[in-house]
């Protein structure tokens, strides 16, 4: 029974005392240089952009020199004056909202099935298999951080079925591989929410596990050797015959990502660092928002369909719990913390569709991001905006290297507050090239935990622990 976990007498405790009161607790938000630093870029812009259009509108007042240098024609002055008529007609006089996020695009956490009784003779067989097994010498699955965030909100009977979890997910290249605990009745429905929580808890705290993450496919039974003997849980994970390969390719990926990211920084560097080069690096899975419905079992809702590709074989395409968990991820190899948040988000609180976003500790401070809706090339890639009228214009922004700086740090290292109730802001405003139109592509939005919904109570328990950005 190499690697297996044995508990003499778990005693799972009812699913909100799972969790602990000392979760790490938030930290005052100090000023967003980033965000200031590219403001003040963009307003001196829209000042020169206002002061030049006031010059041109404004009444001229001629010297006597410059007077009598005035010798147009009539037909030239008619020319100057409609062409001043039309500039006047088309002049922006307000502010245009071109906020497009896309919303509704999460796997819904949802329970796993109950456990099976199993007969003597299952687990005599399970028996056999668990004393055959031969674990690997090295395994694939690499995580470097330095703790686990819901992990730490568990305790100790909660950390113990967690850990059992991890044994369990750790080598599904076969079917033989059977991690244990025991337990006095594995058919409460106290011991089947517990189950529940731990099992998200390390789904969230482990992006490495993607093939659990869209399959979900852990089971267990459990059975006694008599009446007075306490009951053995199996857990076990269904054969994913490509785990090797599969998890050398995002090792490869994550390796060649990390490659040029100065860890020697600052930690509020480093993670501006990952941030920024992960949304230049994934795209937007369109096939799977709009053709696939949103298909659970896609990994384009993975950190591998953000690093390395979705179902389909697209290199770096990912929907927004595959940024999420990618981001988590990719901080947790440098050895900062991201946790990842499920929520409702949109444009208004009546248009909120279920979201996934990270809120990180650096250097000692919560921050709230969302690396799905700051990523601009993601406007540029929609099909339901490439045939609009206004997709020059996005183009047009996306040559403007100062205000996507501005728009893709937008909602990035923000309190809880901000995030919840965002509200963008006049140095966020795009001025197109001909004058036309004042653009705001970032524009208001809302992101709500899933606490405050109580759409499934385990889901509403973990995100209740999530830490709160000050």
């Amino acid at each position: 029974m190499k690697r297996s976990v044995f508990v003499k007498s778990l005693a799972i405790l009812l699913v909100l005392a799972l969790f602990l009161t000392g979760c790490t607790s938030a930290a005052t938000v100090s000023e967003d240089e980033i965000k200031d630093a590219a403001a003040a870029s963009l307003k001196e812009e829209v000042t020169a952009a206002i002061e030049e259009e006031a010059a041109a509108a404004a009444p001229a007042i001629n010297t006597p020199e410059e007077e009598s240098q005035e010798e147009s024609s009539e037909e030239a002055s008619q020319e100057e004056s409609e062409e001043e008529t039309v500039e006047a007609q088309t002049a922006p006089s307000e502010v245009l909202q071109m906020a497009a996020f896309p919303v509704g695009d999460i796997v819904t956490a949802e329970p796993l099935g109950d456990g099976e009784e199993a007969s003597q003779e299952e687990i005599e067989r399970i028996d056999r298999a668990m004393r055959d097994y031969q674990y690997p010498e090295t395994s694939p699955l690499i995580n470097n951080a330095k703790s686990f965030y819901y992990y730490e909100c568990l305790n100790d009977a909660g950390q113990e079925l967690y850990d059992t979890f991890m044994m369990a997910a750790s080598d599904p290249s076969g079917s033989n591989y059977v991690a244990y605990l025991t337990y006095d009745n594995p058919t409460s429905q106290d011991f089947k929410d517990a189950v529940n929580l731990c099992f998200w808890c390390m789904l969230y705290d482990h992006p490495e596990l993607y093939y659990l993450y869209i399959s979900r496919n852990i089971s267990w039974k459990y059975g006694r050797k008599d009446a007075n003997s306490p009951y053995t849980v199996y857990f076990f994970v269904e054969a994913y015959p490509t785990f090797q390969q599969d998890m050398a390719q995002f090792n490869q990926a994550v390796a060649a990502f990390l490659k040029d990211i100065d860890t020697t920084k600052a930690e509020m560097t480093i993670a501006t660092q990952i941030h920024d080069k992960l949304i230049a690096l994934v795209n937007y899975d369109y096939d799977l928002y709009y053709n696939k419905q949103l298909a659970y079992n896609d990994l384009g809702h993975t950190a591998f369909g953000a690093l390395v590709h979705n179902q389909e074989g697209v290199p770096n395409t990912a929907v927004c719990d595959g940024y999420s968990l990618a981001y988590i991820y990719l901080m947790q190899q440098v050895g900062l913390n991201a946790v990842y948040v499920s929520g409702m988000a949109g444009s208004t609180p009546q248009d909120v569709g279920g979201h996934a976003w990270n809120v990180a500790y650096i250097s000692g401070q919560w921050y709230e991001i969302d690396c799905t809706w700051d990523d601009f090339g993601n406007k540029l890639i929609n099909p339901k905006l490439v045939n609009t009228e206004w997709y020059p214009y996005y183009q047009e922004m996306s040559r403007d290297q100062t205000f996507v700086n501005i728009y893709q740090h937008s909602l990035f290292l923000i309190t809880t507050a901000e995030m919840r109730n965002y509200k963008s802001s006049e140095y966020q405003y795009y001025y197109s090239k001909d004058k036309k139109w004042i653009f705001d592509p970032v524009g208001d939005s809302v992101h709500i935990r899933d606490n405050e919904y109580g759409r499934w109570y385990i889901w509403d328990t973990i995100m209740g622990a999530c830490p709160i950005a000050k």
